[in-house]
């Protein structure tokens, strides 16, 4: 046989890439997996955090954050949206204070510190916070300051427009203008992990606590929690 392969060198060629196939499938574990989540859509490729989970717990605890009724709108997304008492009482402080309309007050403007990762799986947290910043940006309900993250900039740029001589008097942009923020969002994500004979459940679960920056005190705690349950059938050779 072995002579033979010798002298067909494409024979030998695909047989040797066969047996390789072969090795690969025998010690690579079959993979099954899926969401605990019937509301849950997404394609599950191994048993790791991944940028879908990111997504989808990203739209569950902002729903729960802006909204009493978020099973609802989760089932059905055009349900009525009845708004948190949070959020009714700053429109309703803006109202007194400012004597405008309630349809012409802005949301209220959050600073958003990133998520501290409580797991012990290496999670991208940079996607999970990203995903929840623009879950709350594109709900329309709040304004986003960036000024934690730019603020030096931000008062360098603002310095150089004032002092360097270099910028039009016209379009330089004057001190004391940004807008205060109202609340700082905070949070973490943990996991935890149970193995029982050939089967795996993974549940993570993220907490944001929304504070008043004025008072020091929590307005607003919730949780979004996504569930997976993995089996493979070999863990190797």
């Amino acid at each position: 046989m072995v002579k033979h392969l010798q002298e067909f060198p494409q024979v030998r060629a695909f047989a040797l890439s066969i047996l390789t196939l072969l090795s690969v499938e025998a010690c690579t574990p079959s993979f099954e997996g899926e969401y605990q989540d019937p509301n849950a859509r997404a394609e599950m490729l191994d048993d790791k955090w991944n940028e879908d989970d990111a997504k989808i717990v990203a739209s569950k605890i902002i729903l729960q954050m802006l909204y009493e009724n978020y099973q609802d709108i989760e089932k059905n997304p055009g349900a009525m949206k009845i708004e948190r008492a949070w959020l009714k009482k700053y429109k309703a402080k803006m109202v007194r204070t400012t004597r405008k309309s309630a349809d012409e007050i802005d949301g209220p403007v959050v600073i958003f510190k990133n998520l501290s990762n409580k797991t012990s799986e290496h999670i991208p947290i940079t996607a999970l916070n990203e995903a929840i910043r623009h879950e709350l940006i594109n709900s329309g309900n709040v304004r986003f300051s960036n000024i934690d993250e730019l603020g030096d900039d931000v008062v360098k740029q603002l310095k150089y427009q004032a002092d360097s001589g270099m910028v039009s008097p016209e379009s330089a942009k004057q001190l004391r203008k940004q807008v205060g923020a109202d609340f700082f969002l905070t949070g973490t994500i943990s996991s935890q992990e149970h193995t029982l004979k050939g089967q795996k459940r993974v549940s993570y679960e993220t907490n944001l606590i929304l504070t008043d920056i004025e008072t020091a005190l929590i307005t607003w705690s919730g949780k979004a929690d996504i569930r997976k349950s993995f089996k493979r059938s070999s863990w190797g050779m």
